[in-house]
């Protein structure tokens, strides 16, 4: 069972979805989500290959995994049970989190974090009165603990970007969220955040580590690999709504970016 709940932190929303069934399994292909995802280890122990290296796992261990980060679970052992929390923030905290996180990462959590995940999981197996509320409430301070292991800064502690590359980050991140079914160019997004097209690259390249191109084709990616997974549209269908005119082509960058053609693609992650 799939539980979604919105938080706001320094005035920037976050969407969280926590998985609360049981995992005592990990068992997927090389994937990738357009969101943040931690792992939590309750118990056990795995190992999971991300893209520039491979975690051994244990209990009260979590592995962060940022937007676009290829990974797989390679391995589960001993009495493995995990907990999923998903994190979709707004473009300015997203930006945050990204440019500290580039990259998988693991860390250590404390009894209080793992009493959260495992009260989430007693309150969703259980009847209670007021359930939706506390499971609301759990998962907030679940989010904001995660936030603090990972020694994330609030706007208070003076450490955020400066406004005007907020806003600039901002534009760009609802640009590519808004445009990649479009054949819109860098002309079109550097006019918007007044900067030339060489700028604009620069800027991509340092706090994306992409090209214009690349990004976009990770934007049109992540939105057919979402349309696959949660939606029965034929692929021809999501071959046109993420910008692909031709069928056959959309199949060869989808299987090169995935390693999967999108038939198999759906049947894994359906």
């Amino acid at each position: 069972m799939n539980y979604h709940n919105e938080l706001t932190l320094d005035g920037q929303k976050i969407l969280l979805q926590t998985d609360l069934s049981p995992k005592n399994a990990w068992d997927t292909q090389r994937h990738c989500h357009p969101i943040f995802e931690v792992h939590i280890i309750l118990s056990g122990q795995c190992r999971v290959e991300g893209e520039s290296q491979s975690f051994a796992l244990e209990k009260r261990q979590a592995l962060l995994i940022p937007p676009g980060k290829y990974h797989r679970p390679l391995s589960c052992s001993g009495d493995f049970s995990r907990f999923t929390l998903t994190l979709s923030p707004a473009p300015v905290l997203r930006h945050r989190l990204s440019s500290l996180f580039p990259d998988c990462t693991s860390f250590s959590i404390n009894e209080e974090t793992a009493r959260l995940c495992k009260e989430l999981l007693l309150e969703n197996a259980g009847n209670n009165p007021y359930k939706s509320e506390r499971q609301h409430a759990l998962t907030s301070l679940l989010a904001v603990d995660l936030l603090r292991l990972l020694q994330i800064p609030d706007t208070s502690a003076g450490k955020s970007l400066p406004v005007t590359d907020l806003e600039r980050f901002s534009v760009i991140d609802d640009f590519f969220e808004k445009h990649f079914a479009e054949n819109a160019g860098e002309e079109a997004l550097a006019r918007l955040v007044h900067l030339s097209k060489r700028q604009l690259a620069r800027v991509l390249e340092k706090h994306y580590g992409m090209t214009f191109r690349q990004k976009m084709l990770g934007a049109r990616m992540d939105r057919a690999a979402w349309l696959l997974r949660n939606t029965e549209n034929t692929v021809s269908y999501i071959a046109g709504t993420v910008g692909y005119s031709s069928e056959s082509t959309f199949f060869q960058v989808f299987r090169r970016h995935f390693g999967l053609t999108p038939q198999k693609y759906r049947l894994q992650n359906k």
